[in-house]
């Protein structure tokens, strides 16, 4: 059986099309695995910064039952941490969570000064609580680092 020349034309170009869909799938699979991916990595991020926000009620409680902290830095993490939970893209995320992060930092330091607080230095309370949100501040540079 012989093929005219029009025929074996449309057999090239079906061949031609075949390739390209081929190739368009599997970028497009390959993107759809990058970006679960990003996903799958953010989520790790945003399970250390909700951990974080988690801790921060306590973590006023403890300090203004026991100091009294100035309003300002209290008043930095939780607008910090409200920014946070209402936040809805990723990029608002990460910038509210970086703010808390820094809220945190400014408190914790103000209130480590512990010479000046002997009652706070000796709360096991206060002291698992800060080495919880270091812990967590760290777990979140790492993982940001990783994304």
């Amino acid at each position: 059986m012989k093929l005219s020349k029009n025929q074996m034309i449309l057999i090239a170009a079906g061949i031609v099309v075949l390739i390209i869909v081929g190739m368009f799938i599997g970028y497009y699979n390959s993107f759809v695995t990058l970006d679960q991916g990003v996903k799958s990595q953010w989520s790790l991020v945003e399970n250390q910064y909700q951990r974080q926000s988690d801790l921060i009620p306590n973590l006023i409680s403890t300090t203004s039952s026991i100091v009294k902290v100035e309003t300002k830095f209290v008043k930095d993490v939780t607008d910090a941490r409200t920014k946070w939970q209402t936040s809805t893209s990723l990029y608002d995320k990460d910038l509210s969570g970086a703010q808390m992060n820094n809220a945190i930092t400014a408190l914790v330091s103000a209130v480590a000064t512990t010479e000046n607080y002997p009652t706070l230095r000796a709360t096991e309370e206060y002291k698992t609580l800060t080495d919880e949100l270091i812990g967590a501040q760290n777990r979140i540079s790492t993982e940001e680092d990783a994304t």
